[in-house]
Order: structure tokens, then C-alpha cells, then sequence
């Protein structure tokens, strides 16, 4: 005759796993033992004993057996690459002594290297979450624990953290002018997903705006950024308003942190700006009378306070008319040499200057004083010969 001794459920519980020699023979004197017998799920459990004899009834206890595991092994989910200070979720798996899912509970904590907010949570079956973040740069290398009473199982974590990232966004377009313009700046992950106080530790910092010469650096003619280009970091998004580049030629934004080596810099995409003339300024050489050549040199100032040097027509002219010569020229140097000009009128006489390109019409005035040429006679002595 065969018996056999089973372990069942009668509450919720891990599993029913029951080691034991759960078969045996009878004696010949109708005793039987079955010996170190182990039931490693958590839960109350009560006992079976069943014949292969359809004479002999099942015998089940009439009292239960309330049995506690411990965990086993822990095993972690977790994304090797992280930003630094960005949270990341690790999801703990935790297997009892039966080697199913452990449901009596535990305590996690971490190695110093990492950090939580959530310090005091408990494992509360598969797939548990813990948020993780890291304050350190590149390689580490860190561990998990959960203890139930004096029973510890611990992982070891291995991740890269890499730096958070500057990213500038023009508000309403990049500029080709000398007209305001905005822009945020805003601080990402190492993926480019935008961060903010739901998904990671924030610091206290700045961000600085600078420009500089593009790699394409054509007829760049200075380099006049104006505005508030430093600024402080609200929810991981620094504004800027009103900023302004008056030089001309082709530039790059560059944000950065300086106060944090964690965070690295971005360049905006290329800015070809053309900007407006500011001011004129003229030279006069030769005689300062009427009917008389002279040379006008009109120096070309941009609003960046440099030479002029997007290509631009220019005239001279008088209200008047009365100003003869070449009067019209086409440059991109910030110079213009008018030659061989004269004038009909004279008195400080306004010559007014007109330039125009693909951007702009603009205009300005110069001052000349002119005098009436005088009438100069030879007086020549009368010798008669004879």
C-alpha cells in the first residue's frame, strides 16, 4: 500500500512547495513515518495523506500550519545608460525560498553611490519600482539590498551616467536680421527628453549665452551680440527676450553652464544675419570752390559699429541738382570713393547719400562748403615792334 502526503493551501500564500520523501510504503506492522518535511511557501498550510487503497480513507489535519519564507535572490531591471541626476526606474524582483515570487515583505536600501527618493519602500511583489538617480559622471557601480528581519538579499548595479544636455529653441524662428528675437533654453536628458521636477533632482544654476563666428564665415563684419545673456534657470528652462545681433555675417549661439561641469553646452544651427547701416561718414579732398573737381570718401558704419559690408548701391546727389560728376557706386567694403564731383552752387551745401540693397533703403546727409570760384585777369603789357 502506497501513501502519499500533500501540503494545500487554505489562505493566500507563495506557492505549495513541499520537500519531503511525500511518498511511501507501509511497514508490515502498519506504521508509517515521513521525516524532514519542509514546506518553503509562505501561508497557512494544511496536510494530506492519501491511500492508493480504496479501503482506507484520506486523512487531513485538523489544524493549520502557518509557515514564513525568506528571500532567496533578488534580481533588477534597470537601463544601463542614465543622465546624471535624471531619475531612472529599477523594477526588483524578489524570489522566496520556494522560488516564487517572495510576498512577505522587505525593506530596500542602496549603496552610497546611489541615490532614491523613495528610501523607504518595501518590496511589494514583481516588478517593484524604485526611482534612482546619480550624482556622479560615467562608470558606477552600486548595489540593492532588501532585508526581512535578519534575511538580506542584494544586487549589484552596474550603470554610466552621462551629462545632461543644453538645447536652444528659437520662439518664433532663427533671425536674419538685426531685429529681437527670443529663444529658451531648456535642460535634457541624454536622449533629448526635456527635463523637469517630476523626473529629476533639480540644482540651482545659470545658463550664459555667447556667439560666435560660424565655421561659414563669410563678410562676417563684427561680432555685436546684444540683450540679457545671462540668465537662471526656472523648471529647467532659462528665457531669454529682446536679444539682438547686429554684426553681420554667419554665426552659432552657444549655451552653456559653466557653473556645472555636468551639463554640456549646444550650439544653435547656423544664423546668417544681415544687418542695417547705422551711420555714414564722409571726407572731403580737393579745392572747395564751384566748377572745381573734388573726391568724396563715405565710410559705411553698421549698427555693430564696424565697416559696412553686405554689397549696397550708393548715390550722391544735391536737392538742388547741382552736383555733377559719377554719382552712383556699388561696394561691400565699407568704403566708397566718389571722384571727380563738382559742384554749380556754393554755401555749405547738403549732399545727401542713398543706399539701398536687398534689405533695406537708408539715407544720409553730408555737409560741403563750397565758394564761388573767382575770376582771376592777366594784365599783359603792349609791345609794338618796328
Amino acid at each position: 500500500m502506497n501513501l502519499y502526503i500533500t501540503a494545500s493551501k487554505t489562505t493566500k500564500n507563495s506557492g505549495e512547495v513541499l520537500i519531503a520523501d511525500s511518498l511511501r510504503n507501509t511497514s508490515s506492522n502498519g506504521t508509517l513515518n515521513f521525516t524532514s518535511i519542509s514546506i518553503l511557501s509562505l501561508g497557512k498550510f494544511t496536510l494530506s495523506i492519501n491511500s492508493s487503497c480504496d479501503f482506507i480513507d484520506d486523512w487531513e489535519s485538523d489544524y493549520f500550519l502557518t509557515v514564513y519564507n525568506y528571500p532567496k535572490s533578488m534580481s533588477l531591471i534597470y537601463p544601463q545608460n542614465v543622465t546624471f541626476l535624471a531619475f531612472f526606474t529599477v523594477f526588483a524582483n524578489i524570489t522566496g525560498d520556494d522560488d516564487k515570487d517572495y510576498l512577505g515583505g522587505c525593506n530596500f536600501t542602496i549603496s552610497e553611490n546611489l541615490n532614491s527618493t523613495d528610501l523607504t519602500k518595501k518590496y511589494k511583489g514583481n516588478n517593484t519600482e524604485l526611482s534612482i538617480y546619480i550624482d556622479k559622471l560615467n562608470d558606477i557601480t552600486g548595489s540593492i539590498a532588501c532585508t526581512s528581519e535578519n534575511f538580506t538579499v542584494n544586487e549589484t548595479i552596474d550603470l554610466k551616467a552621462f551629462k545632461q544636455k543644453l538645447k536652444i529653441a528659437f520662439i518664433k524662428g532663427k533671425p536674419s536680421t538685426s531685429d529681437p528675437f527670443d529663444l529658451n533654453v531648456t535642460i535634457q536628458d541624454k536622449n533629448g527628453k526635456t527635463l523637469d521636477s517630476s523626473n529629476s533632482y533639480k540644482l540651482e544654476n545659470e545658463v550664459t549665452l555667447v556667439i560666435k563666428n560660424s565655421t561659414v564665415d563669410t563678410g562676417r563684419s563684427g561680432q555685436n551680440f546684444s540683450g540679457d545673456l545671462i540668465n537662471e534657470v526656472e523648471n529647467f528652462v532659462a528665457g531669454f527676450t529682446n536679444l539682438q545681433i547686429f554684426s553681420s555675417g554667419s554665426f552659432k549661439i552657444v549655451a552653456n553652464s559653466s557653473e556645472y561641469e555636468f551639463i554640456e553646452a549646444d550650439e544653435s544651427e547656423e544664423l546668417n544675419i544681415t544687418n542695417l547701416i547705422g551711420n555714414f561718414a564722409c571726407k572731403f579732398s580737393g579745392p572747395q570752390s564751384t566748377y572745381f573737381n573734388f573726391n568724396l570718401t563715405v565710410e559705411i558704419i553698421g549698427e555693430d559699429f564696424n565697416p559696412y559690408l553686405i554689397e549696397t548701391n550708393y548715390s550722391v546727389y544735391t536737392d538742388d541738382m547741382s552736383l555733377y560728376g559719377n554719382q552712383f557706386k556699388k561696394n561691400s567694403t565699407g568704403k566708397v570713393l566718389f571722384e571727380d564731383l563738382y559742384l554749380s552752387s556754393n554755401g555749405i551745401v547738403p549732399i545727401r547719400i542713398n543706399s539701398s540693397n536687398s534689405i533695406s533703403k537708408q539715407n544720409g546727409t553730408c555737409y560741403y562748403q563750397i565758394f564761388k570760384s573767382k575770376l582771376q585777369i592777366e594784365q599783359f603789357n603792349t609791345v609794338n615792334f618796328t
